[in-house]
């Protein structure tokens, strides 16, 4: 905090008006003191109205302008007060100043006017490239100032100032030669050139990891959705009678433009579900027209995407047929939606049909040709990931039914419950086909009846109006007078086993090929449709205003799904006009900012929408620090009060409270998070068992209502502590993902500044990393996770926290990213730029652990990899200095004397195949070249090394990854 001018720096007669003024001071730096700003200000301004020649007041108030971050007042008061004070130095009229070369005052001032340009340009509320204003007086006035900015300039550049070790003094020439250079370096570009170089720096920053990456890239793929199916139209969990709904009548009518934002869609039933109520909305309109709706979807799994494009090619598909009154060709591209989103098994017809429909999206998806495209639109990078996955399900799979049946049989991966239970106490399952036969249902009554079908047959039975392409399955469900129960059931197995087909949208080839992942090639979650299929139910009951089609009236598996995508297929009728769907491969929290920016693709349309109606995530946030990610990385894309909503399935039962939750991930509790991070925690009634929604309030929010400077700062330390060490790890069920790294904490730097953080106050916090300088009484979590709310009582004397061995990844932060970052920083002039950058690789060799400290290794899946690069000696090895992070950071003299780099962001890891990437300076790869320095790979989470030790040697520059 920049001080202010005490009461002897300056003298004034003591008359009643200058005691007025004086008292006016002093309650103003009173406020000062508590933080009290905005009351500080207007005592300051007050004392300057009494005493208008006194430049302490004008001073006073260009320091609480600053700390309020209101640069460009802060800068002319200070302009203001330097000429008041240097007309005590005035030998005779018209005569300038001379100035003395040690007065504290002037120190001051002209250190305040430095940081206040240097916060005000990098913060983007000072433009140096501002044209010169046309109005005479403006213009006369500007000039003024000028004038006694060069004379400030000769001051603190040519005085022979005799206290230059001062630090005061060494102060305030850093900060002068940082603006001299930073307005040389503007100098030498137009508008333009600026407005595309901090462009390019801000994509820089967003393309560098925010999360440590996992140990091997392959991604795990949840094939069938369980979440009840609910429109984002009603409330918290579905609910319509939440405060939160958007359907509030009238006013949701005359609505002429919606946007949407799904995460994790999975298998896109609540896309399907929000278009029913969009279009039950339009039916309700009295004046007529067709809003526009946008939907922006994002799923990191390239087989999940092309499955949901797979669904609307079908769609697009009935809905032409049923234009032509084609009902035969509706009711097998409903036949085919039924299996392709419910079962594993599908008839060959149908799977003929999902082939076909493939090969047509990989002919004419990526030219815009295809059908679908009226209202889809998919990014150029997402178009080469999904063309692998439509290609390989535009040809038949070297899978069977039986291999699938069996393997499936073997893991038991169709038993319910009861089934389980039965096995172990070597009883006859409950579902056999003596109970089926006892029980004679009606087969085509109900879905319910089903159920015994599956439990036998593993599949959903067809429409009547298909049933003759299945003979054995026929006479099962008639019944046959001369054959049993056991009989139908056995020549039914045996015609599906011999002539149906496995559903390929099950399959990539990637995930299911995995051993981690699938059983032998074959998926390992094969779950049970019913459940998605009563939501279908319920949601056809609360959209569908007319009877159902003959070709799926009845209550069945398919005459419920086909009745619930037929809703579907209406809506995009009634709203295809207006209607986009956008798609998107890639991680939420890392590519949404990528997406809207236009960084993934020069196609996105400027009409796109930069901010959305309403979020839903899915459990997205579960494997990404929760809430945290949620309000850094995707919150800014929600209007004013708008709501970002997701569920917890990783860890549900590991939180007491909702406040444990919010802690743990925020190390915030809900009431906090206002004047934090500028959001609003709820929830439903059901706490965690419910959903979740952050509410995003209008930003930036103004100083009063945020954290003081203080509480920022020791927020920001324990944050910072929790980053570089997470508590203990624990296994599923109760397993806490905490994967943001240090670039990661940078842009919640940015964020912050958002929220409406002065710059300063945030790059106050940076530059104690970047120099090394942090002290706190804040101490690391060494607890099992999750991190308990008792931690926010948790205190040590202030103790320095030792980051010299993190600076490696904090140069690439701040080299890639300087111009995007929008507060100062002070470093060395030969700190590494962005050309010193580049990409280095390594083969490395991954270590079998069969055990560790808490049993069975941890999923390979969870993003917990970092990279420890240190010179060897006796002593210190790879995996010493992986279990020994805290040791580091608290500055144990063993390991400090040791030249260690901890990296938590890399560009490329796959330890299976032995591949590592990760960027760094230049110097930093030359030094460790040079003094052979050595590499290990580790996990935070058992804080181990997971590779044999590289040397220097062995790493290569990169230019280039696919």
């Amino acid at each position: 905090m920049l001080s202010l001018m005490s009461l002897n720096e300056t003298s004034c007669p003591d008359t009643p008006i200058t005691l007025m003024a004086e008292a006016a001071n002093q309650k103003g730096n009173e406020f000062y003191k508590e933080g009290n700003y905005a009351s500080a200000l207007r005592s300051y301004l007050e004392a300057s109205r009494l005493d208008a020649n006194e430049p302490k007041y004008t001073s006073n108030m260009s320091a609480v302008l600053y700390e309020l971050g209101k640069y460009s007042a802060a800068i002319s008061n200070v302009i203001t007060a330097w000429g008041l004070h240097g007309e005590k130095f005035r030998k005779s009229e018209g005569v300038l100043p001379i100035y003395p070369a040690n007065d504290a005052f002037f120190i001051k001032l002209a250190t305040r006017y430095a940081k206040a340009n240097l916060n005000g340009i990098y913060s983007r509320s000072i433009n140096l490239h501002k044209p010169p204003s046309e109005d005479p007086d403006v213009l006369r006035a500007e000039e003024g100032r000028q004038i006694t900015a060069m004379q400030m300039e000769n001051y603190v550049m040519h005085s022979p100032h005799h206290s230059d070790k001062d630090p005061k003094v060494q102060e305030m020439k850093a900060a002068w030669q940082q603006l001299l250079s930073l307005r040389g370096l503007c100098a030498g570009h137009d508008s333009t050139e600026c407005t595309e170089n901090i462009a390019a720096a801000e994509k820089r920053l967003r393309a560098l990891p925010i999360f440590k990456s996992t140990p091997e890239p392959t991604m795990e793929y949840y094939i069938f959705g369980h979440d009840p199916a609910r429109s984002l139209l009603n409330g918290i969990s579905g609910n319509r009678h939440s405060a939160y709904i958007l359907d509030t009548g009238d006013a949701a009518t005359k609505k002429k433009k919606w946007s949407f934002l799904f995460g994790g869609p999975g298998d896109c039933r609540h896309v399907f579900t929000t278009l029913q109520h969009l279009a039950d909305i339009q039916k309700r309109r009295t004046e007529k027209f067709t809003p526009k709706i946008h939907i922006t979807l994002i799923d990191i799994h390239p087989a999940a995407v092309a499955r949901i494009i797979v669904v609307l090619a079908l769609l697009e598909q009935i809905l032409r047929a049923k234009k032509e009154g084609d009902t035969d060709k509706v009711v097998l591209l409903h036949t085919t939606i039924n299996y392709v989103y419910n079962t594993s098994l599908m008839p060959e017809y149908c799977h003929k049909l999902v082939m076909e429909t493939a090969q047509s999206l990989l002919q004419d998806l990526p030219t815009r040709k295809h059908p679908v495209s009226k209202f889809l639109h998919v990014d150029d990078q997402s178009i080469c990931a999904l063309k692998v996955i439509f290609r390989y399900w535009s040809k038949p799979i070297n899978k069977t039914v039986g291999r699938m049946l069996d393997t499936t049989a073997m893991s038991g991966q169709y038993m319910d419950a009861a089934d389980q239970l039965a096995k172990m106490m070597n009883l006859p399952k409950a579902s056999s086909a003596k109970k089926i036969a006892n029980k004679r249902t009606k087969r085509y009554g109900s879905y319910e009846d089903e159920q015994d079908i599956f439990e036998e047959l593993k599949i959903i039975l067809p429409p009547k109006a298909l049933m003759s392409n299945h003979p054995a399955l026929a006479k099962l469900v008639k019944g046959h007078p001369s054959l049993t129960e056991e009989d139908l059931f056995a020549k039914a197995r045996e015609e599906i086993r011999q002539t149906w087909k496995l559903n390929p949208t099950i399959f990539d080839n990637k995930s299911t090929e995995h051993y981690g992942l699938a059983i032998s090639g074959y998926p390992r979650e094969v779950v049970k449709p019913f459940n998605s299929i009563n939501t279908y139910a319920k949601a056809v009951a609360e959209f569908g205003s007319r009877r159902p089609p003959p070709y799926c009236k009845g209550s069945n598996a398919y005459d419920l799904t086909a009745q619930f995508f037929d809703l579907v297929v209406d809506a995009i009728g009634a709203l295809e006009e207006g209607l986009t769907l956008e798609i998107m491969v890639g991680d939420l929290m890392a590519g949404t900012s990528r997406l809207i920016a236009g960084d993934l693709s020069l196609s996105r349309p400027e009409s796109f929408p930069k901010k959305y109606t309403r979020m839903w995530l899915s459990n997205v946030p579960d494997y990404n620090h929760g809430l945290l990610s949620t309000t850094v990385f995707v919150s800014p894309y929600l209007n004013n009060n708008q709501q970002a909503g997701s569920n917890c399935l990783l860890n549900t039962a590991s939180w007491p409270k909702m406040s444990d939750f919010s802690y743990n991930y925020t190390l915030l509790f809900p009431k906090e998070l206002p004047k934090f991070l500028g959001c609003e925690f709820v929830w439903g009634e059901k706490d965690i068992w419910d959903d979740v929604a952050l509410i995003r309030l209008p930003i930036p929010r103004q100083v009063h209502e945020l954290a003081t400077k203080k509480e920022l700062h020791d927020w920001l330390s324990r944050m910072l502590l929790c980053i570089l060490y997470n508590g203990d790890f624990r296994p599923m069920p109760a397993r806490i993902d905490l994967p943001t790294n240090l670039v990661g904490f940078f842009r919640l730097l940015v964020y912050l500044h958002q929220v409406g953080f002065p710059a300063h106050w945030l790059g106050d916090f940076a530059q104690l990393l970047v120099s090394d300088n942090l002290i706190t009484e804040a101490k690391p979590y060494l607890d099992d996770l999750p991190i308990k709310a008792s931690y926010s009582r948790s205190f040590n004397k202030p103790a320095k926290v030792h980051l010299a061995s993190w600076q490696a990844e904090l140069e690439v932060i701040i080299a890639s990213s300087r111009l995007a970052l929008p507060f100062s920083l002070t470093v060395s002039p030969n700190y590494p730029t962005t050309s010193d950058i580049c990409i280095y690789t390594a083969k490395v060799q991954a270590l079998s652990r069969t055990l560790t400290m808490w049993g069975p290794p941890p999923s390979p899946f969870t993003k917990t990899i970092g990279l420890i690069f240190y010179k060897p000696r006796n002593g210190i090895t790879g995996e010493f200095l992986a279990g020994n992070v805290l040791q580091i950071m608290e500055g144990n003299p063993l390991i400090t004397d040791s030249e260690v780099q901890i990296m938590l962001s890399q560009e490329r890891v796959d330890l299976p195949n032995g591949e590592v990437a990760w960027k760094m300076s230049r110097q930093w790869f030359d030094k460790m070249r040079a003094e052979r320095w050595t590499m290990v790979v580790y996990r935070d989470d058992t804080r181990s090394a997971v590779t044999t030790p590289l040397s220097a040697d062995n790493w290569h520059q990169f230019e280039d990854l696919d």
